[in-house]
């Protein structure tokens, strides 16, 4: 299944059996490569990235975009949101206390100026 939000691509694929998921995964990624090329559209292949749900997690895809092969990682962003592979949340957390804290700080330094205007 193939998500698009603004330049945003996602796509999601289901399968128990780890052996078709990997060949269906690249089936589809074949098509989505063929798609970019006749549109003369193009992937940050810096920001494609491989998240695998499930128990059999742990199982090494080799699955590529064109000639590129894509990196499995424990977590991705999603249309704002870092959702990890155990679905804890912990890294979407973990951003938004560094942004909370870098947004603290710069109150802090302009706190005086803040209460004068007032």
């Amino acid at each position: 299944m193939i998500k698009l939000y603004a330049d945003d691509t996602n796509l999601f694929i289901f399968n128990q059996d780890i052996t078709t998921l990997s060949i269906t995964a690249n089936e589809y990624l074949s098509h989505l490569s063929q798609w970019f090329v006749a549109n003369k559209l193009s992937l940050n292949l810096d920001k494609t990235c491989l998240v695998t749900f499930g128990t059999q997690r742990q199982y090494k895809f080799d699955i590529k975009f064109g000639t590129v092969k894509i990196t499995n990682v424990d977590h991705c962003k999603y249309l704002g949101v870092y959702i990890d592979r155990d679905l804890k949340w912990t890294e979407h957390i973990n951003q938004l206390y560094k942004k909370m804290s870098n947004y603290a700080g710069i109150f802090y330094k302009i706190r005086q100026r803040l209460v004068d205007v007032i």
